[in-house]
């Protein structure tokens, strides 16, 4: 799903197999992330 709110577009994906959200608030590459878990990055 796409969705546009003003200047900002936004990318919503659901996967059934594994019952987990996906949210894309920017197609850029973040500035800062932490892996959390090996994999996992917030």
């Amino acid at each position: 799903m796409h969705f546009q709110i003003g200047d900002i577009n936004m990318k919503i994906n659901y996967y059934p197999d594994t019952d987990s959200l996906y949210i894309e608030f920017s197609e850029k590459e973040s500035s800062e992330s932490v892996e959390i878990s090996e994999g996992v990055g917030s």
